[in-house]
């Protein structure tokens, strides 16, 4: 079975709250199987269209695994993390996240 991926981004805004996210985040990983590979704060950008226009200090990028990309999936939809979901938003800007099957 391929694994699943989340990859995203964000801006940070508040590094506060952000900070509860992220420990509550990495303390849910454990009990749905997830593991962060990556995680940079302004990270390397070398390619895209508009690069300097959305490239921003505070720039988060993740990278988390998963068993699969239904459990990716369902991870994301659960109940604890739309809890944890809420404190990204109201601490960042301009998040993105895709979820994506990897190699066996």
């Amino acid at each position: 079975m391929s694994k699943g991926y989340w990859i995203g981004t964000t801006t940070i805004t508040d590094f506060e709250k952000f900070s509860q996210y992220s420990e509550g985040v990495i303390n849910w990983l454990k009990t749905v199987e997830g593991k962060g590979l990556a995680g940079q704060l302004d990270p390397l950008w070398i390619e895209g269209s508009g690069l300097k226009k959305w490239v921003k200090k505070n720039d988060l990028l993740i990278i988390i695994e998963f068993p699969s990309k239904e459990k990716a999936i369902n991870s994301y939809n659960s109940s604890e993390y739309q809890k944890l979901l809420k404190l990204r938003l109201s601490s960042s800007i301009n998040s993105t996240l895709r979820i994506v099957e990897g190699g066996d």
